[in-house]
């Protein structure tokens, strides 16, 4: 992040012991520093203040030593601190902080903290905290916390924790954690989340206590990560085994945060003079009741071709289940469940997954079958 130098920095000091005082006669211990004046605490206030650019006008005389309730700058500013007011056309800074509304058509610079409101067509810059809100056409820094809101077209910087919201067009980053949503038209990146996190790409350095929704997901651990590419470094990872009574003995990969999923996998049928393979998508719940009982729920869409090829036209199997897992060993668990299952076929009618207890209906060439069904199998890893 680029520095911005602010012009006319005053250096403050402090005063020490009094000069007429008798020297002793024997050695005294050292007296206690005294603890160097709050800037702030050194400003003149000032009603109204008015300045054609930083430096002419009445920050001329002032060098950056006044607090003003009104600021006013033809095309720019330079106030030691607002207690109230400033607006400018193109450039407002504030050596210290600003407890008020600063508003630029440019750009905005406070030393210190806002609390308040900072607006600016360009760029909000503020050296420490936001306790607020920042909006700008651009960009939005702040180098601490940001207690409130930020919103820019273009980029928000936090350089420490957000107790609120970021919204910005492009990129949104906190250097801490976000509590709070961070919605982005680019990328999010946070060291750790207490909200919702959307945007095309997300990206937690810690766990995400929450949602994220986007095309790329990257966190520590979640509670649940909507996207197609999820990776959840610290997130469960197990390999799933199952037979079902339709005949397919089903291989996949789940892999998701605490509390979702995402599972990857196939199957094969080799009953009868018709073998068959699937492929396997599915996105399901994970729900702990205790630290050795589980159970998911799971959304699962297969195609299914003949063991000889890959079969082009419609022949999807897809199953809604709820399965429960014991965990027997530390990283094996035995699972089984119960599913409803529904084919939607142009090339066949699906009796030999289940010939009892099914509805049929067809619509042209497509036939739609509906049955129950049953699962046992073992989750490893």
């Amino acid at each position: 992040m680029s520095t911005f130098a602010l012009p006319l920095l005053v250096s403050l000091t402090t005063a020490f012991a009094n000069e007429g005082a008798v020297k002793p006669t024997v050695a005294a211990e050292p007296a206690a520093e005294t603890p160097a004046a709050d800037p702030v605490d050194q400003l003149e206030t000032v009603g109204l203040a008015v300045d054609f650019f930083p430096g002419v006008g009445a920050s001329k005389a002032a060098i950056g030593q006044d607090d003003r309730n009104l600021s006013l700058g033809v095309v720019g500013t330079y106030a030691g601190g607002i207690d109230g007011l400033e607006a400018s056309t193109v450039l407002g800074v504030v050596r210290t902080r600003v407890d008020g509304v600063q508003m630029s058509g440019g750009v905005n610079i406070v030393g210190q903290h806002v609390d308040g409101f900072q607006a600016a067509g360009g760029i909000n810059v503020t050296g420490g905290e936001v306790d607020g809100f920042q909006a700008a056409g651009g960009m939005n820094i702040a180098g601490g916390e940001v207690d409130g809101f930020q919103m820019a077209g273009g980029l928000n910087i936090a350089g420490a924790d957000v107790d609120g919201m970021q919204m910005a067009g492009g990129l949104n980053i906190a250097g801490g954690e976000v509590d709070g949503p961070q919605l982005a038209g680019g990328v999010n990146i946070a060291n750790g989340v207490d909200g919702v996190q959307v945007a095309p790409v997300n990206i937690s350095s810690d766990n995400v206590e929450g949602v994220q929704v986007g095309v790329i997901n990257i966190a520590r651990d979640s509670d649940v990560s909507l996207g197609i590419i999820n990776v959840i470094y610290e997130g469960r990872t197990h390999v799933d085994i199952w037979q079902s009574s339709t005949g397919f003995t089903e291989f996949a990969l789940k892999h998701g945060g605490r509390k979702f999923h995402y599972i990857y996998g196939g199957g094969v049928r080799p009953q009868g003079n018709c073998p068959e393979w699937a492929m396997t998508l599915g996105a399901g719940g994970h729900f702990e009741l205790s630290n050795s009982l589980f159970v998911d729920a799971d959304l699962l869409a297969r195609h299914v071709s003949p063991a000889n090829g890959f079969l082009a036209a419609t022949n999807m199997l897809t199953t809604a289940r709820a399965v429960a897992g014991l965990q027997v060993f530390e990283h094996i668990a035995i699972t089984g469940g119960l599913s409803a299952n529904t084919l939607i076929s142009t090339v066949q009618s699906g009796e030999k997954y289940a010939k009892d207890g099914s509805m049929v209906g067809t619509s042209g060439s497509v036939t739609t079958r509906s049955f129950p069904g049953v699962q046992f199998g073992v989750q490893l890893f």
